[in-house]
């Protein structure tokens, strides 16, 4: 008797843990006046299926302000392999669950969460990225397995990586009117720049 009872406790606790869930959510807006779209140059809303995002981490040594797009993922380690688009129905705008992969709670528990956007649906394929840092720790997992965050990416001085644009074009999203948007951008190597100067200087030169 005392064997089957402790069997149907270990069962449950099994069971339990088998429908344990991490869900995060992550939207760059919360109404129609809280947010900061996804914009392109002339500070227009980019269309759906233009701009993929991810919640993640990055690893020490990331240099926001001189790596380009592929450097910086270099240091990212996102959530899960799959990319949340733009709203179908809000271009500019996402607002959806980024699932977790297994690893979570050692991975990710307790560090800073931040949320990529980047050009593609594979996020580390990207040529021009946004990066957002949430300034929010991960949720830990209760003793069942079982945590919830919202990560919003609403305030423009925390987007750490990209150009901010006047909104020119609001998103299709009623009553709409929001002021800063954020272009996707790739921080030229500081090399390449370098090397760009000297030809600039080189053809001045000349021409004296």
């Amino acid at each position: 008797m005392k064997t089957s009872i402790l069997a149907t406790i270990a069962s449950l606790g099994l069971l339990a843990l088998s429908n344990a869930a991490v869900t995060i959510n992550i939207r760059n807006f919360s109404s129609a006046t809280v947010g900061v779209p996804i914009v392109d140059a002339a500070g227009v809303p980019v269309d759906q299926g233009g701009a993929f995002a991810r919640a993640g981490v990055f690893g020490g040594g990331v240099n926001f302000s001189e790596m380009t797009a592929s450097q910086v993922l270099g240091f990212f380690t996102s959530l899960d392999n799959s990319s949340v688009a733009l709203n179908a129905n809000f271009d500019g705008l996402f607002s959806a669950q980024d699932l977790p992969n297994v690893a979570y709670s050692g991975a990710f528990a307790g560090v800073n969460a931040y949320i990529v956007v980047g050009n593609n649906t594979n996020l580390f394929d990207s040529t021009v990225i946004a990066v957002y840092n949430t300034s929010t720790l991960f949720p830990t997992p209760d003793a069942v397995g079982n945590a919830a965050a919202t990560l919003s990416a609403t305030t423009p001085a925390n987007w750490v990586y990209g150009i901010q644009r006047a909104v020119t074009t609001q998103p299709s999203l009623n009553g709409a009117a929001f002021t800063s948007g954020i272009q996707m951008t790739s921080v030229p190597e500081p090399s390449t720049a370098l090397l760009g100067l000297l030809g600039v200087a080189g053809l001045i030169r000349r021409r004296r």
